[in-house]
């Protein structure tokens, strides 16, 4: 009789990628370098004070909402190139959520009458 080790190398399945044995040793291999890195940490680090500030490269802020960025900012890149489609479709949209539910509700219909129909 093989050793349980060897058994779990062997495992085979239709896939070919998928042994949950082996997947299971991985992420408890990965747990085990996290801790043993959390471990080897310092545990001398200073709590409070200027030790819990951000670093922004030696500036202080003045007000922490300058620390924010905001969306149309972070996105404006993506609203830009598909700004021909956000023209058309803020046209339509109310901003109230109960429309918004309303609309998918109406499209998950259509797409369970079509594939009950197909």
């Amino acid at each position: 009789m093989k050793a349980p080790f060897v058994m779990m190398a062997m495992l085979e399945t239709t896939h070919g990628g998928w042994s949950p044995l082996v997947w299971l040793v991985v992420f408890a291999a990965a747990c085990g370098v996290a801790l043993w890195i959390r471990a080897i940490g310092r545990g001398d680090s200073r709590t409070g004070g200027a030790s819990q500030k951000p670093f922004l490269s030696g500036n202080d802020l003045a007000d922490p909402e300058d620390a924010r960025v905001a969306a149309s900012n972070m996105y404006w890149g993506f609203t830009h190139a598909l700004r021909v489609y956000y023209r058309r479709v803020m046209a339509f949209h109310s901003g109230s959520l109960a429309d918004s539910i309303l609309w998918f509700l109406v499209v998950l219909a259509m797409l369970l009458l079509a594939g009950r129909v197909a």
